[in-house]
């Protein structure tokens, strides 16, 4: 058997456990939108750090660079080791700076500009029904492409956007004809669609821009934001019901007071009463016969601006003199 001094110890360990196992409240910030592929989020990233990293990275890509890896840590691994060996990033702080932007996601807007810009300014200016073959496209002399060798134009396009937008990066002469690649990079196509462009665009035949279309294979959840602080104000929504007669009456009495009033050095305002923009226009006039009026006028001023807000509520309260301007 137990003694009683035993369940006494164990009957405020259960109170304990139970205090502690109360849920608590999680507050957390979702982007309105989705988060991209984890491999365009670090390209878009690096290319903040260092803006010529962009093409050569994404020659990595077409090369197969991160076919085998599949989680997110192994990608990140990898894509460091790449900035590192291939002297896109080597300095520590510059890694470091990468580091924090990719903790706060900071390429996501730039990424869902290109999203939001395909949604709704490329592909409602598409000719052609759309089917798999142009899950990646290139925009070419006002024709979409589908097909990676450019022989058959699949549609036309009827405003072929090819000024330079702020999200842009281009490879090559910026004034030679664009060829525009709309793809998802995790694609196993946009390999092939890379080298062929990338390659005309070095040889001066052509300047090429990747704008990343939505990928299929992106999480379907809000993206959560980190790096930004976020307050929760809870507020009691019931009705709660106080006789307040007995204040208003209070109150009443308090504005009937003389002038001659002293001020209660001891006693304690817990919460100062906030005075409407009607209140404070002639709170200073008050504030002014108050102190006239007072038996002690230099103890009551001292008294005043020491601790004006404290005191500010019973000046206002008090009436003051018809003739108190003129005496002011």
């Amino acid at each position: 058997m137990l003694s009683a001094k035993t369940l006494l110890v164990l009957s405020a360990f259960r109170h304990v456990g139970a205090h502690v196992a109360r849920p608590g409240v999680s507050v957390a910030l979702l982007a309105s939108f989705n988060p991209a592929p984890y491999l365009v989020e670090l390209l878009e990233t690096a290319a903040e750090e260092n803006a010529t990293a962009y093409y050569p990275i994404l020659d990595r890509v077409s090369e197969g660079y991160f076919d085998e890896k599949t989680t997110e840590q192994a990608l990140y691994t990898a894509f460091v080791d790449l900035l590192k060996s291939d002297g896109h990033i080597t300095q520590p702080e510059a890694l470091a700076s990468f580091d924090l932007a990719l903790s706060i996601r900071s390429a996501a807007p730039r990424i869902e500009a290109h999203y939001q810009f395909y949604n709704t300014s490329v592909e409602p200016s598409l000719k052609a029904e759309q089917n798999e073959k142009c899950e990646i496209w290139a925009s070419f002399h006002g024709k979409q492409y589908c097909s990676v060798h450019l022989d058959e134009p699949f549609g036309d396009i009827e405003s072929e956007r090819t000024y330079k937008l702020p999200f842009d990066r281009i490879l090559g002469n910026s004034s030679a004809l664009p060829a525009i690649l709309y793809a998802d990079i995790t694609a196993p196509r946009f390999k092939k669609w890379h080298k062929t462009l990338s390659d005309t665009a070095k040889q001066g035949k052509t300047s090429y821009r990747v704008r990343h279309k939505p990928s299929l294979k992106a999480p379907t959840t809000p993206l959560v934001v980190n790096g930004y602080g976020v307050e929760l104000q809870l507020k009691r929504t019931d009705y709660i019901v106080i006789d307040d007669r007995q204040a208003e009456q209070g109150e009443k009495i308090a504005s009937q007071k003389p002038m001659g009033t002293g001020l209660d050095d001891d006693e304690d305002v817990a919460d100062l009463k906030p005075l409407s923009k009607d209140e404070v226009s002639d709170l200073g006039l008050k504030a002014a016969s108050f102190v006239t009026q007072s038996e002690q006028p230099m103890d009551t001023l001292m008294k005043l601006v020491q601790d004006f807000p404290k005191y500010s509520s019973i000046i206002q309260l008090t009436t003051r003199r018809k003739t108190s301007w003129k005496n002011i």
